[in-house]
């Protein structure tokens, strides 16, 4: 299923560069974004299977820094690159290429994930419906919704807030956003790998609580570039528990034949709620009051992702096994 959606995504990618009309191009984008909303899933449950236990945060991070650098950063640069050289349509065509490359490397040499008794029975309905009924799920799923409405709000709004706000130049600006974007990165790089180490939950709760103070710091620093770089810096790297949410932890909460099942119904409810209303809500109190709203916006949804870190269970298998360990010698 993996390669069809990457073929499908590359497909459409490519047909983007032939539309003929605005209908047919809105048909074309939801294709894409139908072939591309089962890719994480499918992958991230993949790694979780074929991951060993010391590895499995560092694995899972790595792919999902390595999508937010490349497809959030890189991406939208080359393709500008590619349509400013020659036109729009040859964009599509080109960036549709490492899809297919990509797709056809998959295809021969990718094996199927380990195959054991707990994941070759048929699930039932009810079992599905059981994964809801967990609590690293539904909490997961409040998580994520804050998660993506902090993200998205901030990405929507720090461009027009800096440019509106400071006297910086446009490459000053450029610089703190890219600043910003690789930061993100490396802390969804390098938050998962410690998270093998120390567990999932420490990460999860230094993360969201830094994740707070990157909206205020904006706010107070934005008319020295200094101290606005260097808070920006460090507070971006609080989004380190993204990739803990979206596959890590709900992986680990549910038996391995749901695993894609639960990753999808986290990201569903995290892009449909958080990263829609986010930036509709930003935009309104932006209106009402000032271009400062927006950030209290941020700052609250961060808050509230904090706070219910508390109630997450742990998952990782350095503390699971230690917690087995002690309450086996207990007993003994």
């Amino acid at each position: 299923m993996l390669i069809f959606f990457i073929f499908l995504f590359s497909l459409a990618t490519f047909a983007s560069g032939l539309v003929v009309s605005f209908a047919t191009l809105l048909l074309v984008r939801a294709l894409m974004a139908a072939a591309e909303g089962p890719v994480i899933p499918l992958v991230q449950s993949t790694l979780l299977d074929e991951s060993s236990v010391k590895r499995r945060g560092l694995n899972m991070g790595v792919v999902q820094s390595a999508s937010s650098l490349l497809g959030g950063a890189l991406a939208p640069i080359i393709v500008i690159g590619l349509a400013i050289a020659f036109d729009w349509r040859t964009a599509f065509y080109v960036i549709a290429i490492p899809g297919f490359i990509v797709g056809l490397i998959l295809w021969k040499y990718m094996r199927e994930p380990r195959t054991t008794a707990e994941n070759t029975a048929k699930p039932t309905k009810k079992e599905y419906l059981q994964i809801f009924k967990t609590r690293n799920i539904w909490l997961g799923m409040i998580m994520m919704t804050c998660n993506m409405m902090w993200l998205t709000t901030l990405m929507a709004f720090i461009p027009t807030f800096l440019a509106n706000m400071t006297d910086n130049t446009d490459g000053i600006n450029s610089i703190l956003l890219a600043v910003l974007g690789f930061m993100m990165f490396v802390g969804q790089m390098v938050g998962p790998a410690v998270s093998d180490k120390v567990g999932r939950k420490p990460v999860l709760y230094v993360s969201s609580f830094i994740a707070i103070f990157l909206p205020i710091a904006i706010t107070i620093f934005y008319n020295n570039f200094t101290l606005l770089l260097i808070s920006m810096a460090f507070f971006a790297l609080g989004n380190a528990y993204q990739p803990l949410l979206i596959a890590i932890i709900p992986g680990e909460s549910v038996p391995r034949i749901f695993a894609a099942s639960a990753i999808s119904a986290i990201i569903l409810v995290g892009e449909a709620i958080g990263a829609t209303a986010g930036p509709i809500f930003g935009g309104i109190l932006a209106d009402q009051f000032s271009l400062f709203a927006p950030f209290w916006v941020v700052a609250g949804a961060g808050i509230i992702a904090f706070l219910c870190s508390f109630g997450m269970k742990e998952t990782a298998p350095v503390k699971t096994r230690v917690d087995s360990d002690d309450k086996a010698s207990i007993v003994s």
